[in-house]
């Protein structure tokens, strides 16, 4: 008596698919089936994986086969994304002649977004830095000469918003960093990469000693000059020395911020200037307001808070935020052409 007949189960999954890759002529890259609807074909697989489903799901559809008969639950998603590309125009059914065709075909689309929303609030960060900044600089007092120690001391105690002041300064920075950020991630789109990461490195840093800068000045040295100027016969002299000290810490830190955001406002200056989507004016204007924005730094480290320094640095930090509203503004103008296109600025 013969045994009981076996099952014979088909192949799984992916397993029954063999593809045929027709180089000649042009778009026709072609499934063969048989007639009992397992396709089969000779030759190499393909090297594009929408590809591959945009032929599966057309070799379903000529047999009126179900997806669900031979896939698991990943394999069923997949194809489904491959029907909605080929009927949304995406994919081609019989396969495009280079595999390469279907990502740059999907790529424009799934990158524009993230460019677009970058630039845009890339764009809101750098207006709106440069206006907290400069609105952070108007409220702070300056009048009394920084070079007359004691005067500049009793006009800080006698400042109820010196705090406040400062952290808007800081807020202002922020804003202005973050910007520039973006603004790199847009770079580095371009070929040239490099200057977008340098560019970030030197912002990073920028930000940090900005953040020494006003917790020195902003927070501690007010705290001196408050118990100074309440102190009186030697316990005063020791606060003003022990303020004076905290002051120099102040100078150093300062030195170094408008060396630091000098030298990024060249390297971002020299990557927009390289850079064909922006205006090369744009370029050229955050290298002018750069150099002096760093030279500033250096008179400063050296002579501290003198009428050269401040002769150099005022105008610098004008054309720094100058330049930063422009750059706000090539950035938001990159919404409506956010691959290579006309330049901006």
């Amino acid at each position: 008596m013969a045994g009981p007949r076996k099952i014979r189960r088909g192949p799984s999954r992916l397993a029954v698919l063999r593809w045929r890759w027709s180089w000649s002529p042009p778009s026709q890259c072609a499934l063969n089936s048989r007639p009992n609807g397992r396709t089969a074909a000779a030759g190499s697989q393909f090297s594009s994986a929408p590809a591959r489903w945009a032929a599966f799901v057309t070799s379903a559809q000529i047999h009126g086969k179900a997806l669900s008969d031979e896939l698991t639950r990943a394999d069923q998603l997949a194809a489904l994304a491959a029907i909605i590309a080929v009927r949304g125009g995406l994919l081609s059914p019989a396969g495009p002649s280079q595999p390469t065709a279907i990502l740059q075909s999907v790529s424009p689309v799934t990158e524009r977004a993230p460019e677009k929303s970058t630039s845009r609030f890339g764009a809101f960060s750098a207006v709106a830095g440069s206006l907290t900044l400069l609105l952070g600089t108007i409220l702070h007092p300056l009048g009394a000469d920084p070079n007359v120690t004691a005067a500049a001391f009793a006009e800080y105690a006698s400042s109820r918003s010196w705090v406040a002041v400062h952290l808007v300064q800081l807020a202002g920075i922020v804003l202005l960093v973050l910007a520039l950020i973006l603004l790199s991630r847009i770079i580095s789109g371009s070929s040239d990469t490099i200057w977008g990461h340098v560019g970030v490195v030197f912002a990073a840093a920028s930000l940090a000693i900005a953040g020494a800068l006003q917790a020195v000045d902003g927070i501690a040295l007010k705290v001196l000059v408050d118990r100074w100027a309440a102190a009186s016969g030697t316990q005063k002299e020791t606060l003003f020395a022990a303020a004076f000290a905290v002051r120099q810490i102040e100078v150093g830190f300062a030195g170094i911020l408008s060396l630091f955001l000098g030298v990024t406002a060249v390297i971002y200056g020299a990557a927009l200037v390289r850079d064909d989507r922006f205006s090369k004016w744009l370029g050229w204007l955050g290298v002018v307001a750069g150099l002096p924005t760093a030279a500033g730094g250096v008179v400063i480290a050296h002579n501290g808070f003198s009428n050269v320094a401040m002769m150099i640095n005022m105008p610098a930090n004008v054309l720094l935020l100058a330049w930063m509203v422009g750059v706000g503004a090539a950035m938001w103008r990159m919404r409506s052409a956010p691959g290579a296109g006309p330049a901006l600025g």
